[in-house]
């Protein structure tokens, strides 16, 4: 809890251990208290961060003992080249009541770099006490969408003793959808996201960022699946949010952004959340007939947008990428091949696009069988079926 400038910390801890054979009395069992408090404060001071700590404790139990302790520890933060390196230094003193005072010195440096959504971490730790103990440590962690994995080596000088750990954290639920991997961090429930990609099969890359919880925002390409592991017995907030970075030659946007659901997950409980995304590809250019002229007030067929303006000119907006722009003008229809010269942004220009006649028997189907496209050319005069 906030205290002042500091932070104080209470804790109470009561350890029975009781005889696992029956013979054994259960008055043999032994309880252990524990009672400790703490306080520390930090500050921020020439790029360098101050904290000091201040504790003290009380055991009871077959092993009874009471003492103090006392720390200060002085910390940097640098950042270059996209990662970061932490340095400290601390010192530590604790006097034990039935015993005598014990000094250490740690020196320890970290690094991390973190990059679409993982990160890599390295550490090394020196911890040298007064009465001759001296503890070497180093760690390799990875943090990815997909788990955590890491390494760690530690050896201690008097007495002699080295050991190592190796550990490997990934979460995988099935379900009639398919298979969803994703990251442990003892996590007993979760939400399974989905991103669909039937309706846009040209697509590639990144479509969506889901949060869910206290995580991280994540990163999901089209037609990928991802766990996102949660607490059981919690209320959870999992919101869906558009890509920050657009696609090469889409606007890209999630069908119903913000929050998705606030659950409340029972252990072992996984909920599925199909994300749907929408994406707009916008053409500008004019449009010219075989002899050059503007197609002056032309109607698109392709979707339902606003005729060519006086000079041909058009900005035409698809859900899907469009390699023919159709029109339709005085009873005449037109086809016309948009070639991308230039992009700006999610925006491509086509420039003049040259149109030449189209037999209405040549139209595609898919165009064709709209309610719209139907009574335009019902309206227009006769269009001959075949190319004359």
């Amino acid at each position: 809890m906030p205290l002042g400038v500091g932070s104080l910390y209470l804790g109470h801890t009561r350890r029975r251990v009781a005889p696992v054979l029956p013979r054994f009395p259960a008055r043999l069992a032994q309880t252990t208290r524990s009672v400790q408090a703490n306080y520390s404060h930090t500050r921020q001071w020439r790029g360098l961060s101050i904290s000091a700590r201040l504790g003290a404790w009380r055991q009871s139990g077959p092993l009874h003992d009471q003492g103090a302790q006392l720390g200060v520890t002085l910390s940097r933060l640098r950042h270059a080249a996209g990662s970061n390196v932490l340095q400290r230094v601390g010192i530590d003193a604790r006097q034990l009541r039935h015993g005598d005072p014990e000094r250490s010195l740690l020196l320890a440096q970290s690094w991390r770099q973190e990059q679409d959504g993982s990160a890599r971490e390295a550490g090394a730790e020196l911890r040298v006490q007064d009465t001759g103990t001296t503890d070497a440590l180093l760690a390799l962690r990875s943090y990815t969408p997909l788990g955590h994995t890491g390494a760690v080596l530690s050896h201690q000088r008097r007495p002699h003793s080295t050991a190592y750990s190796l550990s490997h954290g990934s979460a995988l639920a099935l379900s009639p959808r398919g298979l969803f991997w994703g990251g442990a961090s003892g996590a007993d429930a979760g939400v399974a996201v989905s991103v669909a990609a039937a309706d846009l099969p040209a697509l590639d890359g990144a479509a969506a960022e889901v949060q869910a919880g206290a995580q991280r925002r994540q990163v999901l390409r089209f037609g990928q699946r991802r766990l996102l592991p949660l607490s059981g017995y919690q209320r959870h907030r999992v919101d869906v949010h558009d890509v920050a970075a657009p696609l090469r030659d889409a606007d890209v946007r999630v069908a119903h952004p913000g929050t998705a659901h606030r659950p409340f997950l029972l252990p072992g409980r996984v909920i599925a959340l199909p994300v749907g995304v929408e994406a707009t590809f916008s053409y500008i250019g004019s449009a010219r007939d075989a002899a050059g002229g503007a197609l002056a007030g032309a109607r698109i067929l392709n979707a339902a947008l606003p005729p060519l303006g006086r000079d041909g000119g058009f900005i035409a907006e698809f859900t899907q990428r469009q390699e023919v722009l159709y029109l339709l003008q005085q009873g005449q229809l037109l086809q016309c091949p948009l070639h991308v010269h230039e992009q700006r942004s999610v925006v491509l220009l086509v420039g003049q696009v040259a149109c030449a006649p189209l037999a209405r028997d040549a139209l595609p189907g898919t165009i064709t069988q709209q309610p719209r496209v139907q009574r335009l050319l019902d309206e227009a005069p006769p269009i001959a079926l075949g190319m004359p």
